[in-house]
């Protein structure tokens, strides 16, 4: 082979590879869509072993179940098969022992339910107080698999309050005017990240474990609402309106360095960070109909 033609292979070949490393930098940058059933879905949540999703969705008439979709084989099957009533917002324990939702009974819009995997699924409630306004809703476990902390309905108003992973020993944690809504528990369980309505329209708080030392963190003239922790705890993902429809935002833990990580004329929701933290989990409609999608984080 002459060494014109050795010369002219060489940059062909140097070609394609840089073109197939910017294919694959446009394939890596596109969102990663998980289902495609459509269905209306709410706060979907990773598994502790990161393996599988957990879901609330609008399966059947007149009631929503949670549904897993195992990442593996994309395979779907009800959590909770004997479960009639609605389930929402559902969370699990970073040990993976404790699987908690919310479940429509009775007098109650909704309680807590905790099931011990480890102990023959034994299943314990909290019930609110106060009738058939009271309710449970937006869960999240302490890391150190103790305690769940959730939004509160009650004659107190709508606040952020706890109990044991038995469901007892019930601490309220805010008690503030307006709504305080959506906890998040940093990693090192010393914060919680929350909404709250106190000034005005939601914006985002943290506070620390307890309840002390309140910081805002956002100022948006719309809503602001359901901030999660990054797992190294830098990072807060959040949904806000603040540009006409609600899309995915992520800012630092301080509230500097804000950044907007979806963009389209439909809603992006829900936000949830993979366990590895690289990407960022999201119930997201598109053409009228909603599924879950993978993001990069911005």
């Amino acid at each position: 082979m002459s060494s014109c033609k050795s010369r002219y292979l060489l940059l062909l070949v140097s070609a394609l590879v840089t073109w197939g490393g910017l294919a694959n930098a446009l394939v890596a940058g596109k969102p990663l869509r998980l289902t495609f059933d459509g269905k209306r879905k709410l706060s979907p949540a990773y598994m502790s072993a990161g393996d599988a999703i957990a879901y609330s969705v609008h399966e059947v008439p007149n009631q929503v179940i949670i549904k897993r979709l195992k990442l593996p084989d994309r395979s779907q099957d009800v959590l909770f098969p004997n479960d009639t009533a609605h389930q929402f917002d559902v969370a699990f324990s970073r040990d993976g022992r404790y699987w908690s939702y919310c479940r429509s009974a009775g007098v109650r819009q909704l309680i807590l339910v905790v099931i011990d995997t480890r102990d023959n699924n034994r299943e314990t409630t909290f019930l609110p107080s106060g009738g058939q306004r009271s309710t449970v809703r937006s869960l999240a476990f302490t890391p150190d698999n103790t305690r769940i902390v959730f939004t509160l309905s009650g004659e107190r108003g709508l606040q952020i309050a706890s109990v044991n992973v038995g469901c007892q020993d019930l601490k309220h944690i805010t008690s503030s005017e307006g709504t305080n809504y959506w906890p998040s528990v940093s990693p090192d369980g010393k914060q919680i990240v929350f909404s709250s309505s106190r000034n005005g329209a939601y914006d985002i708080y943290v506070m620390t474990a307890n309840g002390d030392s309140v910081r805002r963190l956002t100022k948006s003239p719309t809503r602001d609402m359901r901030p999660v922790w990054s797992p190294d705890g830098t990072q807060i993902a959040f949904t806000s309106a603040r540009d006409g429809n609600y899309e995915i935002y992520v800012m630092s833990a301080d509230g500097t360095n804000l950044r907007r990580a979806t963009h389209h004329s439909e809603s992006d929701d829900f936000p949830t960070w993979q366990p590895d933290g690289r990407k960022i989990l999201t119930v997201a409609q598109r053409n009228g109909r909603y599924d879950l999608y993978v993001i990069d984080v911005p």
